[in-house]
């Protein structure tokens, strides 16, 4: 996902704080690039704005591997027998 189109998400999340300190991080590590929109409003949404001012990159990106990865998991047909 382009930087661009990442900073507006977080933006209208109330997440502009954090893109703005931890921007450089995320850029470098590459660890949001090529992630679906979806996806990214998804995990944006599943946490508060006031908390995450605080939070440092290495706890963001925890959260949002341990999310994508239950994001992705938990799409998986529960009553596969229907």
């Amino acid at each position: 996902m382009r930087n661009c189109k990442l900073e507006d998400l977080f933006e209208q999340a109330g997440w502009s704080a954090v893109y703005e300190k931890h921007h450089y991080k995320i850029w470098i590590t590459g660890i949001m690039d090529h992630q679906d929109e979806d996806l990214m409003h998804a995990f944006l949404d599943s946490y508060s704005p006031e908390d995450s001012e605080k939070i440092c990159f290495d706890e963001l990106a925890f959260h949002y591997k341990i999310f994508k990865n239950i994001y992705e998991k938990n799409s998986l047909n529960l009553f596969s027998w229907n």
